[in-house]
């Protein structure tokens, strides 16, 4: 479960359909080109052993009901920012080669969770609307966008450091956490997790 401005919760129906779909274009994008920007800083600086690992996280998180909410951090809700962005950017491209198919998980995700106020229609091609509509569908994960702001550093001063997180409503660690960064043991197991949680399973 993830702990959301709505309660704790997890994705259900399109809105976990949808979910999947932005969590299977993100793992192989990492897979294929790990070093290629996606658009949210804390996630792109990561190595690609930790972007799976976080990945593995987050996914577990909001696909899984009976497990701890996970503490935030701006890694685990940049990746979670990602995930979307990635469907932002992959339903740029279906609107250049005239595809529907990802616009329709869209607005099904939109109507099943009450936010049809200016949803686009199916065939718009107006990428503002639709990256709107996504947007909306992410701050019902995430309260604002705090992982965008690294305004704790490791060598900050403790009271400069206490401050800013008192200032900013953060955990102690929101900032300076990192994710794990697994051997080659632990990342077969997570790549395996990915696949199934994605409905798909690795090749032996």
């Amino acid at each position: 479960m993830w702990r959301t401005e709505i309660g704790n919760r997890v994705l259900n129906g399109a809105e976990a359909g949808l979910f999947r779909e932005g969590l299977y274009s993100l793992v192989d994008w990492t897979e294929d080109w790990p070093e290629h920007p996606i658009g949210v800083s804390v996630f792109d600086q990561l190595s690609q052993t930790e972007k799976l690992a976080i990945l593995d996280e987050v996914s577990h998180a909001l696909l899984v009901k009976r497990i701890r909410c996970p503490v935030h951090t701006a890694v685990n809700e940049g990746t979670i920012a990602a995930i979307y962005y990635q469907i932002a950017n992959n339903v740029q491209v279906e609107i250049d080669e005239g595809r529907t198919d990802l616009r329709k998980l869209v607005r099904k995700a939109c109507r099943e969770c009450g936010l049809t106020e200016g949803l686009p229609s199916l065939r718009s091609d107006e990428f503002s609307e639709w990256r709107d509509a996504i947007d909306e569908l992410m701050f019902r994960i995430l309260w604002d966008t705090d992982w965008e702001d690294g305004f704790v550093e490791a060598d900050d001063p403790p009271d400069k450091a206490n401050a800013i997180r008192e200032f900013m409503g953060t955990d102690a660690d929101y900032y300076t956490a990192v994710p794990p960064d697994p051997n080659p043991t632990q990342l077969a197991k997570i790549r395996a997790r990915l696949w199934r949680r994605m409905g798909f399973y690795p090749e032996v």
